[in-house]
């Protein structure tokens, strides 16, 4: 690229090094991630980030973050590759079984209560105060009965064990949903969507 003249050509080779380097760029992807995760994880991620990698670019949109970008990796939300819609709606739009799992959002105020907590929170503890209603009995009594096999296998079993599995539910079927999805959107238009950072950038490339 350097060995050429500036024009054209030049341009052209310039154009095709940024596409390489996107390439080379690793894509973290959340679902609502940019409204919900990464703003909690910012004052930890970002330094690490910063520490690690040196340049960040950060692109905000109110209180959500659009994109973090090091040189090795970009952060994105998926919801900015599809139409609004809930984690259940996305991966039934792609046909990847969701796995349900259930966790109790007001009970634990740290990690490290987590670890210590080995048996499993009564169905009370389960009630939403976002949605203001608890989870269905029997989702419950199917989430004890597998706990309960899992301590029975190993006695060192706590609730930092079942966040870990919580977490592995959603992001398994969101992984194989985002694959299909883009699969699609590659296959119809001939193009990537990792390239872009949102569906409107897409669609205008």
């Amino acid at each position: 690229m350097f060995a050429v003249k500036k024009g054209p050509k030049r341009s052209r080779f310039q154009q095709l090094l940024r596409k390489l380097e996107q390439y080379l760029k690793v894509d973290v992807f959340g679902f609502n991630s940019a409204k919900f995760d990464i703003p909690v994880l910012a004052p930890y991620l970002l330094p690490e980030l910063k520490k690690h990698f040196g340049k960040l670019s950060i692109i905000k949109k109110g209180c959500s973050f659009f994109l973090i970008e090091t040189e090795v990796c970009s952060f994105k939300d998926v919801l900015n590759f599809t139409t609004p819609i809930n984690l259940a709606g996305y991966l039934k739009q792609n046909g990847i079984k969701e796995e349900k799992g259930i966790w109790p959002y007001s009970l634990y105020r740290s990690v490290a209560e987590t670890r210590v907590q080995s048996t499993f929170p009564s169905y009370e503890e389960f009630y939403s105060e976002l949605r203001q209603k608890n989870i269905p009995l029997e989702l419950y009594n199917e989430n004890l009965a597998i706990f309960c096999d899992e301590k029975t296998r190993n006695p060192e079993y706590t609730m930092v064990d079942w966040l870990k599995r919580y977490n592995l539910l959603d992001v398994t079927p969101l992984a194989h949903a985002i694959d299909k999805a883009f699969g699609n959107f590659q296959q119809v238009f001939k193009m990537d969507p990792s390239m872009s950072l949102s569906l409107p950038g897409f669609a205008q490339n």
